[in-house]
């Protein structure tokens, strides 16, 4: 089985899961075989995804690709029958809309990833519109009705994690002294992101459509995203990055659980 190499990804797919288990509030047995089988086909969908790739740049290359056909099989047949079993257990109208939509961003994306186009900001949003997809997913499983409080919780995962794209992106630069050019383009982009982003949560917690919470929420990426801005270029620590990643998610999906339900 091909486990994706992407740690980041394994966060954007499950904290907002977990975010839309959450925002539901206290979950029933009624709602429980839903987001377990959920959680089966997103996982499936996920891990199915690097196989169906290897298995297409295989064939790209007239290489033998039969067990990677069969991973593909396994692992994109489960998903599929989670899915199956989920609509036949409780049919949320608004499931089928969201599945349709992740199933096109999943064909582009794997079309970016056989170009080797997937690294650029814009192939990289567009896995975090899919992946995120879990969040809403997960909140009209748990609450088994349809709510814009769902659209919110997903609009906030998207915006929380692409943060960490044009941070990520703009720190690589930084440490490579000969890419002027791209460097100053891309601290100038994530710059522009993050007080973009500042506005848009002023404008949503002005109109009381967040809950103060949301700040605390965003707060420790805004930070770290201004803080590189002015910072001497370095090479960055990965290691030490990834655990900071982990903690403004594990904070993330704490305070935005709470700003959502305080909406």
């Amino acid at each position: 089985m091909r486990v994706p190499k992407e740690h980041g990804a394994w966060a954007m797919l499950y904290v907002p899961f977990a975010a839309g288990v959450l925002a539901a509030g206290p979950v029933t047995l009624g709602h429980l075989p839903g987001l377990v089988l959920l959680l089966g086909s997103v996982t499936g969908l996920f891990l199915g995804r690097e196989s169906l790739l290897a298995w297409l740049r295989s064939r790209d290359r007239r290489q033998d690709s039969r067990d990677k056909a069969r991973a593909t099989s396994w692992q994109l047949g489960g998903a599929i029958a989670c899915a199956a079993g989920l609509l036949a257990t409780r049919p949320p109208a608004a499931i089928v809309p969201l599945g349709l939509f992740g199933a096109i961003v999943l064909g582009i994306h794997i079309l970016q990833m056989r170009r080797r186009e997937a690294r650029t900001i814009s192939g990289e949003v567009l896995a975090i519109l899919g992946l995120t997809l879990a969040a809403p997913a997960a909140f009209l499983v748990g609450t088994g009705a349809w709510s814009p409080r769902a659209l919110l919780l997903w609009a906030l995962c998207v915006l929380f994690f692409t943060s960490s794209v044009f941070h990520v992106k703009h720190r690589v630069l930084a440490a490579q002294p000969r890419r002027v050019a791209e460097r100053r383009a891309m601290r100038w982009a994530s710059g522009v992101y993050h007080v973009l982003l500042l506005v848009a949560l002023g404008v949503l917690a002005a109109g009381r459509h967040v809950h103060v919470f949301v700040w605390v929420a965003f707060l420790p990426v805004v930070v770290r995203a201004f803080a590189a801005l002015f910072a001497q270029p370095a090479r960055p620590d990965l290691k030490r990055a990834g655990i900071l990643e982990i903690a403004y998610s594990i904070l993330f999906l704490l305070f935005v659980t709470l700003a959502v339900h305080q909406t």
